[in-house]
């Protein structure tokens, strides 16, 4: 792993060699050595790197990072009393809980500042200027981390402080974790050390052991950005975006170096919707009625999405469905269909509006049988495949229906009709990414992949 000098803000230069490359595993198109840096003069062998020792020579990333990155790592936490395994599954249970709205996160901030100015650092803006677009600056206050967290729900904090591996100054110790149930889903901690997150009972990776938090990060060298989350995008997208940003936001020191990564699940969001429970699948000749119980939240409506045995989901409504049913007609031949219902409100932040889908809940989800209908699947060819602006559709027979794109949220961005064994797709309009491609008929469901690329 690469020398990355003196990072630290009380000025210790111990993590030469020592930050695990997590940016490494999102990274498609990089150059990767371990051949060059020979030094052997960290704190601690652990973090020496030498030629050939499987640690990375890179201590800025080689290109721009491609995939969002998160990691749920109980390893080596000794000091709680509950294996690695009893630890992943307790985290599981409560990523589960927080995206079901099981339990509901105050939307508020707390911030634990025992730096301050620090030569214009000032490290805690990370906290400050970050959780006001995301539950509004009347809702950040400066409090301790620990006794504030552990009757309060707070969906952010941030604390910093002079650290080692299992501290930080003003905050508490890894110690201090294994008897708490603090009550914050999002915490960014900063100080020397810990950073260093595959050390024993690491600081950094600790909260993620007790509570309700999901995530943790160190923000301060440099600063991350989660302001993108008050209008809908989950927090991965800001972990990639803060990996790679050097002059779009401001950092401070050490920009798009390797250490940058999250502990947790990179696919949350700020604001959650509460889902629909009990979806009833039951089928009735060609028809297939679909029943689930309403959102507790006040929603707009419910997509309704269908799954054709190993393919992905396609939305079959046209418009926002108001009631708690839905009626899918024309379905024939072999094969298994599951359903899925989300509920949709238009979501308000201290940052604006946005329409804001829920955990999308099954037909199998709710232990009842998933539909299975008879269907003969028509052979498809779609190419090129990524593609530039053009996609050539060929089928082995003629098909009567709909062409639809969907981005990876659900949200169609493109919609056409064939009735041929042929269709053209002019997608130039759309950013590149990744889509889904769906082919509705009657008789005909067919989802692919796409890729677009410019």
């Amino acid at each position: 792993m690469p020398y990355s000098g003196d990072i630290n803000p009380d000025g210790h230069s111990d993590h030469k060699g020592a930050w695990p490359a997590d940016v490494y595993y999102g990274d498609m198109n990089g150059i990767w050595t371990d051949a060059t840096i020979n030094n052997t003069v960290a704190t601690g062998t652990r973090n020496d790197n030498t030629p050939g020792d499987k640690k990375f020579d890179q201590s800025y990333i080689p290109s721009d990072i491609e995939l969002q990155m998160g990691r749920v790592d109980m390893a080596n936490m000794s000091s709680f009393s509950s294996t690695e395994t009893q630890l992943l599954e307790m985290y599981l249970d409560k990523d589960h809980d927080y995206r079901h709205k099981n339990f509901i996160a105050i939307h508020r901030g707390v911030i634990d500042d025992n730096f301050g100015y620090f030569s214009g650092e000032a490290f805690a803006a990370s906290g400050w200027k970050n959780f006001a677009p995301l539950v509004g600056s009347s809702n950040v206050n400066a409090n301790d981390y620990f006794t504030t967290m552990a009757t309060n729900s707070y969906l952010w904090s941030y604390g910093c402080g002079a650290g080692s591996y299992t501290s930080c100054s003003g905050i508490g110790s890894t110690t201090n974790f294994t008897t708490s149930n603090l009550q914050s889903v999002f915490t960014v901690l900063f100080g020397s050390y810990f950073g260093d997150w595959d050390s024993q009972n690491n600081f950094l990776r600790a909260p993620l052991a007790q509570g309700k938090t999901l995530t943790s990060v160190w923000s301060g060298r440099p600063h991350w950005q989660f302001h993108h989350m008050g209008l809908g995008e989950n927090i991965g997208y800001n972990v990639r975006l803060s990996q790679n940003n050097s002059s779009l936001y401001y950092a401070s020191y050490y920009g798009r170096l390797v250490h940058s990564a999250l502990m947790g699940d990179p696919t949350l969001r700020n604001d959650v919707v509460a889902p629909v429970s009990n979806v009833v699948a039951v089928k009735a000749g060609t028809n297939c009625s679909i029943t689930w119980t309403a959102s507790a939240d006040v929603v707009l409506g419910y997509h309704i999405y269908r799954k054709y045995d190993t393919s992905d989901y396609v939305r079959v409504n046209s418009s926002l469905i108001t009631g708690t049913s839905y009626n899918d007609t024309g379905l024939a031949g072999t094969g298994t269909y599951t359903y899925m219902v989300r509920a949709m409100l238009l979501q308000t932040s201290p940052s604006g509006t946005y329409y804001n889908l829920s955990q999308g809940i099954t037909s199998d989800s709710s232990s009842t049988l998933a539909v299975t209908i008879l269907e003969n699947i028509p052979s498809v060819s779609i190419w090129p495949n990524p593609a530039n602006d053009i996609f050539q559709i060929n089928i082995n027979r003629v098909v009567q229906g709909e062409i639809r794109i969907t981005n990876m949220l659900g949200s169609e961005v493109w919609k056409g009709t064939i009735n041929a064994n042929s269709a053209t797709v002019n997608v130039a309009n759309l950013p590149a990414g990744c889509y889904n491609l769906s082919i509705i008929s009657k008789t005909t469901a067919i989802h692919q992949k796409i890729m677009i690329v410019r």
